[in-house]
């Protein structure tokens, strides 16, 4: 990198009240440093743009620069994420583009973007996202290492960013077995994907709740909820996936 990179700093996201035909400017620059093919270079187009108007989609692509270039913290990282998600919708290509960039950097594996079965999902209060552990019948064994990385990380990247993140693991079964000992082993469940968790951050102890779900989240066909029978076992009124019914679900609570 040369004199363009070490200078910059992280600023926040300035809303700029420009003259219209400044905001056209600054976007007609920005839109040709897209095509740019070194870092040098396409930061010194975004420099040009941002003296016709400061935008909040210049700012994010010139500390990703900083952050290709290790000029930022893990931090300064993660806030770039969130200023990258809060750009309006009219730049939604250019978004994921940079979703892809931003998650690469912090060595998170690549989900779909702002979908709400992904990881993603959990950075939003009430958003969950069902993990699929692959757990053996009666077992609460992880099998999945690598997603089960995946999770660790985003937790750590919310937590990181917000210290009162508090995130809250369902354990679930499937409907094999009795009621009261898949409520145990739904409970063991959650606890084995907490114990991986404070296995690599201990602080976050306090961050993590274990619910037992039990049978009452069975995985049904045609997504119908599941309805309890005279016994008190909980059964699908279609065909159960009793594979993906073995699960962990994270859920953003606060």
């Amino acid at each position: 990198m040369n004199r363009y990179i070490f200078p910059l700093i992280l600023s926040t996201l300035l809303f700029a009240d420009c003259p219209p035909t400044q905001k056209q400017q600054a976007l007609k620059i920005w839109k040709n440093s897209i095509h740019q093919k070194t870092p040098n270079n396409k930061l010194s187009m975004l420099l040009k743009a941002e003296k016709f108007c400061p935008l909040d989609i210049i700012e994010i692509d010139k500390n990703i620069i900083l952050a290709q270039a290790n000029q930022l913290s893990h931090q300064e990282i993660v806030e770039l994420r969130r200023d990258n998600d809060a750009l309006d919708t009219e730049y939604s290509e250019h978004k994921w583009n940079n979703a892809k960039k931003i998650e690469k950097i912090l060595g998170i594996k690549s989900v779909e973007y702002q979908d709400k079965k992904g990881l993603k999902a959990i950075q939003d209060i009430g958003g969950s996202y069902k993990a699929d552990l692959l757990f053996n019948k009666n077992s609460f064994n992880i099998k999945d290492n690598a997603i089960t990385q995946d999770i660790i990380e985003v937790i750590n990247s919310e937590i990181s960013f917000d210290k009162n993140s508090i995130f809250g693991l369902e354990g679930a079964t499937s409907s094999e077995g009795d009621y009261l000992l898949n409520e145990k082993l739904s409970l063991k469940r959650a606890n084995a994907l907490k114990k991986a968790i404070l296995k690599q951050y201990p602080q976050y102890r306090n961050n993590i709740r274990v619910f037992a779900m039990g049978e009452r989240d069975l995985v049904c066909e045609d997504e119908l909820l599941p309805e309890r029978d005279d016994m008190g076992e909980y059964r699908c009124l279609t065909a159960e996936n009793r594979i993906e019914s073995r699960k962990v679900t994270i859920r953003r609570l606060k």
